[in-house]
């Protein structure tokens, strides 16, 4: 696995869950499936 990542970070979506009271696993396990290979995901949780 490689860290090319790390230079891409600030083009990631951002997704901040810290606020929700409810069960977020359903939302995010959605949009987890529709990121694309070369994309990237940031979950905010704490």
């Amino acid at each position: 696995m490689t860290e090319e990542w790390k230079s891409e970070k600030k083009s990631f979506e951002v997704t901040d869950v810290r606020e929700l009271t409810e069960n977020s696993l359903p939302m995010l396990l959605k949009k987890a499936g529709k990121v694309t290979v070369g994309d990237g995901w940031y979950v905010c949780s704490a």
